[in-house]
């Protein structure tokens, strides 16, 4: 932002994505003049930990297959025609790169899950999602009803500890709301980022 010269921004992020905006909005509340989350903020309330999601995801960083990565794929949609052969061949040929796959291993293989959890509990540093009632900006919580990855039990505290969040749950979706609920999340984002632009 420093570098394009930009003091401040609405910020979209998908997944991780959005644990990376939760985190800036928190920091540097300043930058951040609204926030949109794509599943995968806050912590599993009730349900399990690690999600299936995130357990096939963990298979197939550890051992890349493309049995595996379909395997993943089709637990992150509800519907699963959109896991269609072009997409499949192009996450595999991502795969196969072998830094793209020392990354995905670094982040996401069951050592490291297992590595982040060692370090969680040995730390005097609370989890990001406890202290989110310092996010100051407008967040808008969207999800996927459906979604095995990020279960929708998850942004229950997001919702009551950031001032003024707000949560819109797509039915007949998974994990990918901005690819299954496209139509959808564009207008309930697009409404969102817009309010209040016309009084100013």
């Amino acid at each position: 932002m420093d570098a394009l010269d930009i003091s401040s921004a609405a910020m979209i992020g998908n997944s991780m994505g959005g644990v990376v905006g939760v985190n800036v909005a928190m920091r540097h509340p300043e930058r951040v003049s609204k926030l949109v989350t794509i599943g995968g903020v806050g912590p599993n309330i009730f349900s399990q930990n690690p999600s299936e999601g995130t357990r096939l995801l963990q298979q197939f960083a550890d051992a890349p297959s493309r049995e595996g990565l379909v395997r993943w794929l089709e637990c992150m949609v509800f519907d699963p025609s959109v896991i269609t052969e072009e997409r499949i061949e192009e996450r595999w040929e991502t795969a196969n790169d072998p830094a793209s796959h020392q990354s995905l291993e670094a982040m996401y293989g069951s050592k490291a899950f297992a590595a982040q959890q060692q370090m969680m509990s040995k730390s005097d540093v609370p989890p990001y999602w406890s202290m989110m009632h310092k996010v100051q900006c407008p967040t808008l919580l969207t999800w996927g009803l459906d979604d095995r990855r990020c279960p929708p039990d998850m942004p229950m505290i997001p919702l009551r500890l950031i001032p003024n969040a707000e949560l819109h749950i797509f039915p007949n979706c998974g994990h990918w709301v901005m690819v299954e609920a496209k139509e959808a999340f564009e207008r309930v984002t697009t409404e969102f980022l817009l309010r209040g632009s016309i009084e100013r």
